[in-house]
């Protein structure tokens, strides 16, 4: 049904009026599992996807001294970001699954929330993110992982407002491939629950929600599969 059909990415747009001051829970668990003691006013810190920058703002309140990057393919989220994060960040316009992509620099910590779920081929994404990490540096990824040797890729069409247009950003990695693929390197899972809840936004059901499930808080959406979510630290 799909064949042929170009795969979109319309969803972002909540980036463009959403709260960044905000903290996610996400972020304040990455907080805890990062290794603050390394981090100083000589550390250069890139977050890649950056989105509303939500996690930029936090970062500059808790490293304030460190040196942070920020990069989206979306034109438009970048320029909010830069209105509404501190002047000294770097933010700009940059594609992390261009072929021969530049290099931005050598940082020691690059952070991706969200991201990886959007490629179907990650290699040119995985090829760019450590063309720009430093030998002994740490790539925190975030997203919905799963535990069994599967790895799941999701398309939907909302029939509603964009009938016709099929969409990515869903996709679920096994922890196996992710552990496979980096071999050669530390990988540590990090789950993470949430511990508040989430109401259910009905004009926009792909927003994720909360509902319990044996005891723990796990996020939904419309698609209809609990979100097993965790930060993945890979060591360089």
């Amino acid at each position: 049904m799909i064949q042929n059909k170009k795969i979109s990415r319309l969803h972002d747009t909540i980036y463009y009026n959403s709260n960044i001051k905000e903290t996610k829970e996400s972020f304040k668990f990455l907080h805890k599992i990062i290794d603050k003691k390394k981090i100083n006013n000589k550390t250069k810190i890139l977050d890649v996807g950056c989105g509303d920058g939500n996690l930029i703002y936090f970062l500059n309140k808790k490293f304030p001294s460190a040196s942070i990057t920020g990069v989206d393919i979306d034109k438009k989220i970048v320029e909010r970001v830069r209105r509404n994060t501190d002047k000294k960040n770097n933010i700009f316009k940059y594609d992390i699954i261009k072929k021969n992509q530049k290099k931005i620099d050598k940082f020691d910590i690059i952070i991706s929330a969200g991201v990886l779920a959007i490629f179907d081929n990650p290699e040119i994404f995985f090829k760019n993110i450590f063309k720009n990490l430093k030998k002994n540096g740490t790539l925190y990824l975030f997203g919905n992982f799963t535990k069994y040797h599967y790895n799941i890729f999701i398309k939907y069409e909302d029939l509603i407002k964009n009938k016709g247009k099929y969409q990515s950003g869903f996709n679920v990695y096994s922890v196996e491939y992710i552990k496979n693929r980096f071999s050669k390197k530390k990988v540590k899972l990090f789950p993470f629950y949430i511990k508040k809840n989430i109401k259910k936004n009905k004009n926009d059901l792909i927003r994720s929600w909360t509902e319990n499930h044996k005891g723990k808080k796990y996020f939904i959406n419309a698609l209809g599969f609990f979100q097993n979510q965790s930060w993945i630290k890979i060591q360089n």
